[in-house]
């Protein structure tokens, strides 16, 4: 069984080298037209430009301090990298748990920045906050835990019963 004709080599649109691509069309189903990343951001005139004004702190900056983005004319973000995070995550904290970032300070500050099962400290994970325990039912958020005690929750698909089961035989074989 053939798998279609054979790739050739084809100049780059941008740099006009010959190469040879690895597949014929790149994530969005278009023929791969460039030989290199750095000749595909250059095709949206990312290159040579070497500042850019953040739309929300309004300070000019290298650009470097900016996330790609080939979907904008300038091949950039509006925000600079310092004020996108932080409203990317006051953004995920709304949209996935229904709570503030505010309301996240409180909750970490109660619990001294421990987890609610073992007691250790609950660390940001990705960059982003400590895992948010709640109820995939109901949406209700419960208390904040570290990244194992939640993993571990959800594995044992936040069942009681099944981590007594699990508890009982951790007991079982604890003895021997």
């Amino acid at each position: 069984m053939g798998r279609g004709p054979r790739i050739t080599e084809q100049p780059c649109d941008w740099c006009g080298e010959m190469f040879k691509p690895r597949r014929r069309k790149d994530h969005d189903g278009k023929p791969v037209r460039f030989c290199s990343q750095p000749c595909h951001w250059a095709s949206y005139g990312v290159e040579g430009r070497t500042e850019k004004s953040c739309s929300r702190c309004k300070i000019v900056q290298p650009i470097d301090n900016f996330t790609l983005d080939p979907t904008t004319s300038d091949g950039h973000k509006a925000n600079c990298k310092t004020c996108a995070i932080p409203g990317q995550r006051d953004y995920d904290l709304r949209r996935n748990y229904g709570i503030t970032h505010a309301e996240y300070d409180v909750m970490y500050g109660q619990q001294g920045g421990l987890c609610a099962i073992c007691g250790e400290p609950a660390a940001p994970l990705h960059g982003k906050h400590a895992p948010i325990d709640h109820n995939h039912t109901t949406g209700q958020v419960r208390e904040i835990l570290c990244g194992s005690c939640n993993t571990g929750i959800g594995y044992f698909m936040e069942d009681p019963e099944v981590l007594e089961s699990a508890a009982r035989y951790l007991r079982k074989w604890s003895a021997t």
